[in-house]
């Protein structure tokens, strides 16, 4: 995937995940080598949740610095959504492994130190932020997972606009 680092809203990218899922990209505004992904997770997509949720740009443009990228999902594909999640972890899995893998080839074929994924969700988003545990097995990735009330609470979401996560 190209990207133009210099324009203020990047087009929809369709993962190649199966199902495919709709997402937004938004690297950092300078050119620098980017180890943390973001993954933000919309409400419920028949309520009206999509990747363009305002809370969700919010964060996205607050994040445009290096090292970070936003990867901002749609969980909207075809079949029948779940109350559970349980089909939409198996997506932002999937979702999760394409993203590192296009943080990998912007980098000019790897990341040294492995890439770091926080994931962010609110309402079901959150729910499904919050199931997301197997990341661990993704090999290189250094996991953090905040439901999004958890990542307002006590400033964790300054924190990580002003500082690398530790």
């Amino acid at each position: 995937m190209t990207t133009d680092r210099s324009t203020f809203y990047h087009p929809t990218y369709t993962l190649p995940t199966n199902p495919p899922i709709t997402s937004t990209f938004y690297p950092p505004l300078s050119p620098a080598t980017s180890t943390t992904l973001v993954v933000l997770l919309p409400p419920y997509p028949p309520l009206g949740g999509t990747r363009h949720d305002p809370l969700l740009a919010l964060i996205s443009q607050a994040l445009r610095r290096p090292p970070y990228n936003a990867l901002c999902l749609t969980l909207d594909y075809p079949g029948k959504l779940s109350w559970t999640g349980s089909k939409e972890i198996a997506a932002v899995h999937s979702a999760i492994q394409a993203g590192i893998d296009v943080l990998q080839e912007s980098a000019g074929g790897g990341v040294d130190d492995g890439v770091e994924v926080v994931v962010v969700g609110y309402s079901y988003g959150g729910l499904v932020a919050s199931h997301v545990k197997a990341l661990r097995e993704v090999e290189g990735v250094r996991a953090k997972l905040f439901p999004l009330p958890v990542l307002l609470e006590g400033n964790a979401l300054w924190q990580l606009t002003r500082s690398k996560v530790a």
